[in-house]
Order: structure tokens, then C-alpha cells, then sequence
């Protein structure tokens, strides 16, 4: 049994090792949190499940911070698309490769920002998720720069 999460608490992030490699399942400490900062932890950790690990590959070539996004709203499989139909986009395009270059590495800018941001600071996930809209706002920027429809980025939701 893990050790107890006392009212009003802050997790550090050095902590989460103690007692799960899933930052998520830190949100689960039961009646001792309060109703919103547990549910949305106990929604985030079901949809990112299962995923995770498989992704964990393609979302190291983004960058190095892969246990930071399954804190964000946007799951990791959802990184890895956005980044594999960038790179995808990259091939196909021959003139304007340098424009899809430059958003390709501005896409892995906004990625590694905001996860050392909340890592840093050590966030709840009220405020993880609203800087989540602000990452979904940068991709968005960064796919009309590659070409790319917002049809599909729908999948970060």
C-alpha cells in the first residue's frame, strides 16, 4: 500500500517513482482529493492507458519528455499522429520542403514548451489542461504552416 496523500498536498514530480511510473495514477488517492482535481486525473489516466508505451518510440523523436504528456490533455498517440502526417506531409511536399521543415521544428518546439513547462512547475490538472488548448493552439499554427487542414488535428481532442 502507498503512502497516504494528505489534504491539499502537492505531489512533487521527483515523487511519482515511488509509487507508480504513470504520472496520471498520482491523481488517485482517493476521498483525500478534492472531486475535480480526482476525476479529471481518473479520465485522463483511462484514455491514455494501453497507449503509452507503444507510443513512447515515435514520441522520442519529438522529444524527450515522454512521461510529461500523458500529464496533458493531448494523449501520446495523438502526438505521434500529428507528428508521423507532418514528417509524412514533409516527404510528399518537393518545392516548399523548407516550409514544412521549419514547421516540423516548430511543432517539436511547442511540444517540448509546454511539457517542461508543467513539469516544472508541478501542476494540477485544471491548470495542465488549460495549458493543453494553449498546445492545441500551437499545433494548430504550426499544421496551416505545413499545409495541413485542421480535419486533421481533430484527434487531439
Amino acid at each position: 500500500m502507498g503512502p497516504k496523500v494528505v489534504r491539499g498536498s502537492r505531489v512533487k514530480p521527483g515523487s511519482q517513482d515511488r509509487r507508480s511510473s504513470h504520472p496520471l495514477l498520482l491523481t488517485r488517492g482517493g476521498a483525500s482529493r478534492s472531486g475535480s482535481d480526482g476525476s479529471t486525473g481518473r479520465q485522463s489516466a483511462t484514455r491514455t492507458q494501453g497507449t503509452t508505451k507503444d507510443n513512447h518510440t515515435a514520441l522520442d523523436q519529438i522529444r524527450g519528455h515522454e512521461k510529461d504528456a500523458t500529464k496533458l490533455k493531448v494523449t501520446p498517440s495523438s502526438l505521434a499522429l500529428i507528428y508521423e502526417t507532418i514528417m509524412a506531409q514533409h516527404k510528399q511536399t518537393q518545392g516548399d520542403s523548407k516550409k514544412v521543415r521549419v514547421a516540423t521544428k516548430q511543432l517539436q518546439v511547442a511540444v517540448s514548451k509546454i511539457a517542461k513547462s508543467c513539469s516544472e512547475i508541478g501542476e494540477r490538472n485544471a491548470t495542465m489542461e488549460a495549458r493543453a488548448d494553449v498546445f492545441e493552439t500551437e499545433l494548430g499554427a504550426v499544421a496551416q504552416q505545413a499545409g495541413m487542414h485542421d480535419t486533421q488535428l481533430v484527434d487531439i481532442q
